[in-house]
């Protein structure tokens, strides 16, 4: 019970994994990092997971099912690995020796200097659903999440604008997508009861390497259309990375929240409280009121490719009061984007 999708569009694959880890049969209430509460109801999910491992920067390997199998297989990799380069001949001998169980499936992509116009080499194993209704996408998917997610991917990837392509466009592409379920989970555990949700992890592919989409925010707000340059925020969910596992961080009015996701087999340090973070990229869903009752939900994609931009928001400290505060700019292009939408 999970997702993994692999979307590729124009040449820049992206790379899409839940972190919901379930088990039939025992349901209880959690905690969801996404909305920093207990569950309204019982959930087959126990616990959350990364389930992507990057080797070498050239392998991207992701995994979904059954939680033992997926711990001796990832195990399995890393150690074939250890000493090995990765490259073409070295996975095709690594493919040949696994042993896979029927309720795992995974996923292996792999890029690097044996590649050119940033092209990668796909292998998978297990139940897969892959959707080429629209031109330039190409998505495979696989878990209990598949159908919905590549349902609404496909649906809503006509909302941008593709007269420029780019990495960037494809990331967005994505993260639509993500923060479209992320709001679902917020108001219904819908997904959940199917086993997936809790999140997502990021990861695509530029100039030969595999990223992690480190220091991400997603943000949600509610304005009422009758004040619509009065923006209250609700909540920020950080997503930032460490050796390749997930610390996010749910900051709101009443304070903040840190969660480690590991990666499967990690031994992870200890997980410090610090909640201090900042964030050139921003994905941001606008709640709109109108005559006190919800009107419509506006996503707006804001960030800054420029490394050394400086942030739209960060964490901030004084007189021992922990606050957020938001650029001027991030301000300026929210109601743009809530103003072009009234209008």
């Amino acid at each position: 019970m999970t997702l993994i999708s692999m979307i590729n569009g124009h040449g820049f694959p992206v790379i899409i994994s839940d972190r919901a880890i379930s088990e039939a049969g025992n349901k209880k209430p959690v905690i969801l990092p996404s909305t920093n509460k207990h569950t309204s109801q019982n959930t087959p999910v126990i616990d959350f997971n990364v389930k992507t491992i990057i080797i070498q920067d050239v392998l991207c390997v992701a995994f979904a099912g059954n939680v033992t199998g997926i711990k001796q297989l990832q195990a399995d990799i890393s150690d074939y690995f250890l000493y090995r380069r990765v490259n073409k001949g070295n996975l095709k001998e690594l493919l040949g020796t696994l042993k896979y169980n029927d309720d795992v499936s995974v996923l292996f992509a792999i890029g690097g200097p044996e590649f050119s116009n940033n092209q990668i080499m796909v292998v998978y194993k297990g139940n897969w659903l892959n959707d080429q209704s629209r031109e330039n996408l190409d998505v495979l998917s696989c878990g209990s999440g598949a159908e919905a997610w590549t349902k609404h991917l496909v649906e809503n990837s006509g909302y941008l604008d593709e007269s420029e392509i780019s990495v960037h466009f494809c990331k967005q592409r994505a993260l639509l997508t993500c923060i479209s379920f992320l709001n679902q989970e917020r108001q219904s555990i819908t997904n959940l009861m199917d086993g997936w949700g809790g999140g997502f992890d990021v990861v695509y592919y530029d100039k030969g390497v595999f990223h992690r989409f480190d220091q991400l925010t997603y943000a949600f707000h509610v304005v009422k259309v009758e004040q619509p340059t009065q923006i209250a925020p609700i909540s920020l969910i950080h997503n930032s990375y460490q050796n390749g596992n997930a610390i996010v961080r749910h900051l709101t009015a009443d304070g903040y929240q840190n969660y480690l996701i590991p990666q499967f087999n990690e031994r992870f340090p200890r997980l410090e409280e610090d909640p201090n973070c900042i964030s050139r990229d921003i994905v941001t869903c606008i709640r709109l009121l109108k005559d006190g009752g919800s009107y419509c939900d506006l996503v707006v994609l804001i960030w800054d490719n420029d490394p050394q931009a400086a942030p739209y928001f960060y964490t901030t400290r004084k007189d021992n009061n922990f606050g957020v505060l938001f650029s001027d700019i991030y301000i300026k292009k929210v109601r743009e984007a809530i103003s072009s939408y009234l209008a």
